[in-house]
């Protein structure tokens, strides 16, 4: 679904282009289990992808994804993505972001496949600051010449929670934000 903003348990999750609010979409993700202790599945309260499709946006658009209150702290992400966790009232709650500076370190045109747009980067963004409540991406490169992937078309970001009386809620977001 295509919202304006997205109420969580800690608080509403907004995307802004150039300070001004921005559509997105959200949908519950297929990426949402966790296994405890290797064996026990589990699933959190809340684990949603949202995207930006990236033609909406134009070289030096600045965009700005996060909640409207609370803080988090850099969970140290995974392979080429970042993720933030934090507690906010009763919940702990994460957000999942690429990385692209890990992203743009193994890029090389001459190792692309042919079928593959050609363009100075991998990404035509960079996430240009991780804050307490979100990220900062900044449009670097005209983004009509990255749709030949579904990773270079969109901006995707991961938003999770649970209930944080639970002993594994920091574990189950931190895990499905990367």
């Amino acid at each position: 679904m295509i919202v304006d903003k997205f109420e969580t348990p800690a608080g509403s999750f907004k995307v802004y282009k150039n300070s001004k609010i921005c559509p997105f979409s959200i949908e519950e993700s297929a990426y949402n289990t966790f296994w405890l202790n290797g064996n026990k599945t589990l699933h959190p309260e809340g684990c949603y992808k949202i995207s930006l499709d990236l033609t909406l946006f134009s070289v030096g658009d600045i965009i700005s994804c996060e909640l409207d209150n609370g803080e988090m702290v850099n969970d140290g992400g995974g392979e080429n993505t970042l993720n933030i966790v934090g507690e906010i009232g009763d919940y702990t709650i994460g957000i999942g972001a690429p990385d692209s500076d890990s992203i743009e370190e193994g890029y090389s045109q001459d190792e692309l496949p042919k079928d593959m747009n050609h363009t100075q980067y991998e990404l035509p963004y960079d996430t240009i600051d991780i804050t307490k409540r979100g990220y900062i991406f900044k449009i670097k490169d005209t983004p009509s010449e990255y749709r030949d992937r579904n990773f270079r078309k969109y901006i995707e970001l991961s938003l999770v929670w649970e209930k944080k009386e639970k002993d594994y809620s920091w574990e189950i977001v931190s895990y499905l934000t990367c």
